[in-house]
């Protein structure tokens, strides 16, 4: 495994509920104190449930009050005669878990459509119950506040959103490296904050900041690969093995590695002689793949039935298809407007 140089020790609290009783010993005058648990299984899931959910409303507003206070910040740095009173609590006091014309010579097929610049996203998205409810929540707390998500990534178990300019909000169970690299962002200047992250199974990830750095966790291939960018690359896919990857660079062109990179999508690239003009690439851990292309011509593949009846039917009502990233047991997020 590759891993960037960044390193954040966070331990893990593990919390009980706990009744305790107090019992005094008249003969020996010493008090025996006695703990029990008397938690039900069910109870306890979804005692857990509405923490998670809870946290997830509480971070984001502690997000959207740090990116405030970067601003008030800023204006202070430009007005010295100002009398602003920064009065807050210290965020580390709370727990996270949020918180920003045609071609030519192309073969033509089913799976491609001409598609325009978006101005404006919409959702549809496949998920596990618990992560669908706390993704619910997180685009829910965004929309009140009135922001934009800008981008999104999902692995299935977790998603990341970034939204307006520099937020960030994410599930429970994201990259635990990755984790503890977002959860240092609430203390750093705005530079550092998140410009694009891609997330993978087996606990792969790549982030670009705002500042032009970036970091990874993946397979040693990739390393070698970014430590040699003087840019920031256009995205990150991880596929379905630990060493496949593909990487778009800032200007188009691309490379890939790993034994299991979808063969329809290589013959695609092969027959668009090979050119460097994409935009992203998106894998999927079953062999699922997304292509989009600077023009904005797209191709998908290895995906279910029921997602390309979607992509279709989206299509046929003058839709026009984003982005599509993919995760375990057949889950999705797809971006529209």
């Amino acid at each position: 495994e590759s891993f960037s140089t960044y390193n954040d020790n966070d331990d893990t609290i593990n919390v009980s509920l706990l009744s305790i009783s107090r019992d005094n010993n008249k003969n020996n005058n010493k008090n025996d104190l006695i703990t029990t648990m008397k938690v039900d299984g069910n109870d306890m899931r979804e005692l857990t449930a509405k923490i998670e959910l809870a946290e997830v409303g509480v971070c984001v507003i502690i997000g959207e009050r740090d990116e405030l206070l970067a601003q008030i910040k800023a204006i202070d740095a430009k007005n010295p005669n100002s009398n602003t009173n920064n009065n807050t609590t210290n965020s580390n006091e709370l727990d996270e878990y949020v918180f920003e014309e045609n071609e030519e010579d192309e073969s033509e097929n089913d799976d491609e459509e001409d598609v325009n610049t978006l101005a404006g996203l919409e959702f549809d998205y496949s998920l596990s119950e618990d992560v669908l409810l706390q993704t619910e929540q997180c685009l829910g707390d965004i929309d009140k506040m009135g922001k934009t998500v800008t981008s999104v990534s999902t692995n299935g178990k977790a998603c990341v959103f970034l939204y307006g300019n520099g937020g960030i909000a994410y599930t429970p169970n994201v990259p635990r490296t990755l984790y503890n690299k977002l959860k240092s962002l609430r203390i750093n200047p705005k530079a550092t904050r998140p410009a694009y992250i891609a997330i993978g199974t087996r606990e792969r990830y790549h982030v670009s900041f705002l500042n032009g750095t970036f970091d990874w966790k993946g397979p040693k291939g990739l390393g070698q690969v970014l430590k040699r960018l003087r840019h920031p690359p256009r995205c990150v896919a991880f596929g379905p093995n630990y060493d496949t990857f593909f990487i778009v660079y800032h200007d188009g062109s691309w490379e890939h590695q790993g034994k299991s990179m979808p063969q329809d999508l290589i013959k695609k690239l092969i027959a668009r002689s090979e050119r460097p003009d994409l935009v992203c690439v998106t894998l999927g851990p079953k062999g699922e793949w997304f292509l989009r292309t600077q023009n904005g011509r797209l191709w998908w593949g290895g995906i279910k039935p029921t997602l390309d009846a979607l992509i279709e039917k989206l299509i046929q009502k003058g839709r026009y298809l984003n982005f599509i990233d993919f995760g375990e047991e057949g889950s999705y997020f797809l971006s529209y407007d």
